[in-house]
């Protein structure tokens, strides 16, 4: 079990540990100095962690939560570590967890997309058995992330293309 004092400066590992104590589907990985946790629950519930080194102390941490449309709100929110913590535990932010909601993004693609890997393969197979009657018709084969913006997923027709740039790890940051 994961101490209260081990959370007050919790690491992204212990993180990590806390999201696979609660029955989240965990996923670690690195981008050259920077790390990236993530924890999905069926359902569509997401958490991300991500991470850079600073030059003198802890590392900078961001923290990131998307709720389920039972909970009434679909996009991605920054919260603080508590709100984090508390969302991992019972999935759901406190009423007064601070959260802000994340509006911008880097993506510019202009694609269809969701908040999480989950809600992408569901809008895909949704896509895929309507298009089984349009024989010719070339369908979406997979879903991949945006390249700009970890916390979007699209839909492609093409073929797997070159390395991702995070690349799946384990750590201990």
């Amino acid at each position: 079990m994961i101490t209260a004092s081990a959370l007050n400066n919790a690491s992204c590992e212990t993180i990590a540990a806390l999201m696979d104590q609660h029955g989240w589907s965990v996923s670690r990985q690195l981008k050259g100095d920077g790390v990236r946790i993530e924890g999905a629950r069926r359902g569509g519930s997401a958490v991300m962690v991500t991470g850079k080194p600073r030059s003198e102390g802890p590392w900078d941490l961001s923290f990131y939560v998307i709720g389920t449309p039972e909970d009434g709100w679909t996009g991605w929110a920054k919260v603080r570590r508590a709100g984090l913590i508390a969302f991992i535990e019972t999935g759901e932010l406190p009423q007064d967890a601070r959260r802000w909601l994340v509006r911008s993004s880097k993506c510019r693609c202009r694609k269809v997309h969701e908040g999480t890997q989950w809600r992408a393969l569901r809008l895909l197979v949704g896509v895929q058995l309507a298009r089984l009657s349009s024989e010719g018709v070339e369908s979406e084969k997979r879903v991949y992330r945006c390249p700009a913006d970890a916390r979007r997923w699209h839909m492609t027709s093409q073929d797997k293309r070159g390395a991702e740039v995070w690349r799946e790890c384990s750590m201990n940051v």
